[in-house]
């Protein structure tokens, strides 16, 4: 009853759990203000775990929004870590958006089109060149340990789809390898 009543009466910690999808995503790209370390744990806590039960459930309740707020709540909490140490060379909402590149392109393996999209909603063209790095490193990283979750998410469902790339252990297959030797045929009757 006491407490704010308007987004302009609400602290920046405030509005990342009250306005998520405006005000709020603003300003963990682009505010300046110290963003309380404590809230913003929690609140990118809150979105992995939001990530992981919305994958969990099986319904398409996406993925995108969560990995993308949890990203860049982890990589606000480094850019405050790291104005801490040198407040002139760093933009805690650089970091928010690094962050939240590598979390998606990480977890689902989108390259090019999500640093365009990052771009493109962000106005930071400038940082287009580490974002393609920061994307690259997070999806070769991911490689090395699984598929994306997409791609999981389609095995689980046991759902034919034909990949770019074959499994390893088919490259070397020749077309005898997996013929049948007895052909049956239907002779046409003219």
């Amino acid at each position: 009853k006491d407490g704010p009543t308007h987004m302009g009466d609400f602290c920046p910690a405030q509005k990342l759990f009250v306005d998520v999808g405006g005000e709020a995503i603003r300003e963990l790209f682009h505010s300046e203000e110290h963003i309380d370390m404590g809230m913003l744990s929690f609140f990118a806590l809150i979105h992995f775990a939001q990530t992981v039960w919305t994958y969990g459930l099986g319904v398409p309740s996406g993925l995108f929004v969560p990995s993308l707020l949890g990203g860049a709540s982890f990589g606000r909490i480094v850019g405050q870590l790291m104005h801490h140490f040198d407040p002139l060379a760093t933009k805690s909402g650089l970091y928010a958006l690094i962050g939240a590149a590598a979390m998606l392109s990480g977890m689902a393996r989108i390259t090019i089109s999500l640093v365009v999209i990052l771009m493109e909603t962000t106005g930071e063209a400038e940082w287009s060149i580490p974002l393609f790095v920061v994307v690259m490193c997070a999806t070769w990283t991911g490689n090395y340990f699984n598929k994306g979750i997409y791609h999981i998410h389609i095995e689980l469902r046991h759902i034919p789809l034909l990949e770019q790339r074959p499994e390893d252990e088919l490259l070397a297959l020749q077309a005898k390898d997996i013929m049948s030797e007895n052909v049956t045929s239907f002779h046409c009757r003219a």
